[in-house]
């Protein structure tokens, strides 16, 4: 049972290393700025930046969402095993939920309206927290059993 936990305190690690990554990728990217997120998909010909394509879009899109189903279903796979039942439904429905909102967002400002980058914004900070959430709960629970053997 011990290796159990190292194999799984492992991989939360790998998974905390992904969340401030992807924080870090973000942040060089858009800055969280929603005028450089528009910029950045629907062009801007004073700074020389081309639009974004819909293929290359769904290009990135599509690889998120099938990582951000393995991960989550990876992530809440152990959650059946811990003792923790506060509302794990609501959280695993929020970070997939958020994921895939934050994946298709740039496809929507590209073809509906600039004002999704909003939804980016907040779909990703609303991701990142409840991902980061589910890891230190996890991470608690490890704690917790660890102690009591």
């Amino acid at each position: 049972m011990k290796y159990i936990f190292i194999l799984i305190m492992l991989f939360l690690l790998t998974v905390i290393f992904q969340i401030f990554t992807g924080i870090w990728i973000f942040y060089e990217k858009y800055s969280f700025s929603t005028d450089l997120i528009q910029k950045k998909i629907l062009g801007d010909p004073e700074n020389f930046i081309n639009p974004a394509s819909l293929e290359g879009l769904l290009e990135t899109t599509v690889p998120h969402i099938v990582s951000l189903s393995v991960i989550s279903f990876v992530i809440f796979h152990l959650f059946y095993f811990t003792k923790i039942s506060c509302l794990k439904i609501y959280l695993f429905s929020a970070v997939f939920l958020t994921g895939i909102v934050n994946s298709i967002c740039s496809i929507l400002i590209l073809k509906i309206s600039p004002l999704f980058s909003y939804l980016k914004i907040f779909s990703f900070i609303l991701f990142e927290i409840c991902l980061v959430l589910s890891v230190l709960l996890l991470f608690y629970d490890i704690y917790v059993r660890s102690n009591k053997v």
